[in-house]
């Protein structure tokens, strides 16, 4: 069965591993029987002939469980059936595993009652499942199904919406009654504040909805190279919420560029999205991994209408389905890296106006004082 390149809506990020990500369209050729490739399963190939997963099955076992290696036999991913479920669940996690902490997501019926099998897809942060992350839908029997990304949920599928969503951004936020940054959305309505911990040697910060409930905490990591920072789900910092995490791409940089790694994404190999530009003049753009696609993108203007807008404000662009929360985060963490830089380039900049301060007063001196 051939899969049409056509068919799938473009995924937030790496789920599996980022090495299974590639910025062109791929496409896979499925074999039920592919005994002609050593294989008493189902095998996966290119458009080249070569073996790219086969699945192994465990004959005893009373789950259906199923291992999906590499061309070299190295595990990928293993999944099972859940027991005593409604909707027939299967489970998906990394490895050879079935350890519920390298659970990658869960495949399910959409409803009970089915007459055309519809598959709901839920990541394994998506606890609530209210939304699913991706669907499936179609016919098997005839090989005509699609899968598309429900959403590109991160923080929450609550926070994807699928047309664009124009924010507007204030670091000084004393008109909205917040003490720190807050978020708007075009018409001027609170979307997220910024809630800071005075005392917090990490630079905590809690970003709250417009209720004041808790969305995402952030925190820098202490001795780290890179300064990275870390993003929790709620008002927590229990590594188990992990969400993402955020970096310097390199440890000395002249412009600053960031690397950003989902939490399922431990080896860290590729980023799964990349930020770039300058803060200064409010022009970054998100991108999804090292590829040229936009996620996002901040600039000067905003769209906000009939209302008094500070200076400092500026506006971010979230392109269709993408999280805006989660870009909510990054714009924030940007935000501060150049207060931080600044602060260094302040100091570079006092102590270079002293050495030529000095410069010139010894110049001064010996062509006496003149």
């Amino acid at each position: 069965m051939s899969s049409p390149s056509s068919q799938f809506a473009a995924a937030s990020g790496a789920i599996v591993d980022p090495r299974f990500c590639v910025s062109y369209p791929i496409d896979l050729t499925f074999f039920n029987d592919a005994a002609w490739l050593n294989c008493d399963r189902l095998a996966v190939t290119d458009t080249d002939g070569n073996v790219v997963f086969k699945v192994e099955a465990d004959k005893c076992s009373l789950r259906s469980r199923q291992v999906v290696v590499d061309a070299s036999g190295k595990p990928v991913i293993s999944m099972q059936q859940k027991l005593r479920s409604v909707h027939e669940r299967w489970q998906v996690f990394k490895g050879d595993s079935s350890d519920a902490k390298h659970l990658l997501f869960s495949v399910r019926r959409s409803s009970a009652l089915q007459f055309k099998t519809e598959l709901d897809v839920f990541l394994a942060a998506n606890t609530e499942e209210e939304a699913c992350d991706f669907k499936t839908k179609g016919s098997y029997r005839k090989r005509s199904c699609a899968f598309a990304a429900a959403s590109g949920a991160i923080v929450g599928p609550g926070f994807c919406v699928p047309h664009p969503m124009d924010l507007t951004f204030f670091i000084d936020a004393a008109c909205l009654n917040c003490d720190h940054l807050a978020v708007t959305d075009v018409n001027g309505n609170v979307v997220f504040k910024v809630e800071a911990r005075k005392w917090s040697l990490r630079s905590r910060q809690v970003v709250v909805d417009a209720s004041g409930k808790p969305v995402i905490s952030m925190q820098q990591k202490l001795r780290s190279v890179h300064d990275r920072w870390l993003v929790f789900e709620g008002n927590s910092s229990d590594p188990k919420y992990l969400l993402f995490s955020v970096k310097r791409s390199s440890a000395l940089q002249l412009k600053t560029e960031l690397d950003v790694f989902l939490a399922a994404n431990a080896e860290e190999e590729v980023c799964d999205f990349k930020m770039k530009g300058s803060f200064r003049k409010r022009s970054c753009t998100v991108y999804k991994g090292d590829s040229s696609t936009v996620v996002a993108q901040m600039s000067k203007e905003h769209k906000l209408v009939n209302a008094l807008v500070s200076k400092d404000a500026f506006g971010v662009a979230v392109n269709p389905n993408a999280d805006y929360a989660f870009i909510t985060a990054l714009a924030i963490i940007r935000h501060e890296f150049f207060k931080e830089d600044t602060v260094i380039s302040d100091e570079i900049s006092d102590e270079v106006s002293d050495l030529i301060s000095e410069g010139i007063s010894a110049i001064s001196a010996a062509l006496g004082g003149s």
